[in-house]
């Protein structure tokens, strides 16, 4: 994995931690943790574990290349599959229209359009790289 995939797969995990933690936690603390369920707590914390696979995947992938792009790629298969849908649900979505609601869909829409652009640059490198099952 070059540098920049590991920059752009970095930063796209951080943007999707930053996105869980104000968007989804809210929705789960309100109730209070004490009065959540078990299965709403648990989601909160897939939430926001996803996407720190990407993001210490990257990390990882300067020392440990394959290691790092597992995580980076099981993080963004997980990531494009359930933040991605979440997120443009969110950025579409009619909300009270003040300031805060327009920053958080504004980092839903980067948050998204940072998930597309990564699952873009790791298909161009498997792409790229010679399968060592061909024949």
């Amino acid at each position: 994995m070059n540098l920049r995939t590991r920059w752009i797969a970095g930063i796209t995990g951080i943007f999707a931690v930053i996105f869980s933690c104000v968007v989804v936690a809210p929705n789960t603390i309100k109730t209070g943790w004490s009065q959540s369920h078990w299965y709403e707590i648990g989601a909160f914390l897939i939430w926001l574990v996803i996407p720190a696979f990407v993001a210490i995947g990257a990390i990882v992938a300067g020392k440990w290349q394959r290691a790092g792009t597992n995580l980076v790629a099981v993080g963004m298969v997980f990531a494009s599959a359930f933040f991605a849908p979440y997120a443009t649900a969110f950025t579409l979505s009619q909300g009270p229209g003040d300031l805060l609601y327009l920053s958080l869909q504004v980092l839903a829409a980067l948050t998204v359009l940072l998930i597309l652009l990564s699952d873009v640059m790791l298909i161009m490198r498997a792409r790229s790289r010679p399968s060592h099952w061909a024949t």
